[in-house]
């Protein structure tokens, strides 16, 4: 299980698991690796993904979407 503490780079992403091991994910080669306190690899494996090119216009649909809804929720009178 991960916990809170994490980082992100365009390179990796790095995180902490509770009992104290370090989890390295590299987006771009779909590797994930983790390490010990002690840096020495206990696990790792690399998972077969093909990224999906996200476009300014995919933001904007997504984002005029959102809004669209998060309109319509209000219009409701829901309360959180």
């Amino acid at each position: 299980m991960v916990s809170s503490v994490s980082y992100s780079s365009p390179i990796s992403r790095l995180a902490t698991s509770i009992n104290g091991n370090l989890i390295v994910a590299s987006p771009k080669s779909g590797e994930v690796k983790e390490y010990n306190p002690d840096g020495k690899l206990l696990n790792s494996f690399k998972l077969n993904i093909t990224p999906i090119k996200v476009t300014n216009e995919d933001i904007k649909a997504q984002y005029e979407q959102a809004l669209k809804e998060s309109e319509t929720f209000e219009k409701t009178g829901l309360k959180f």
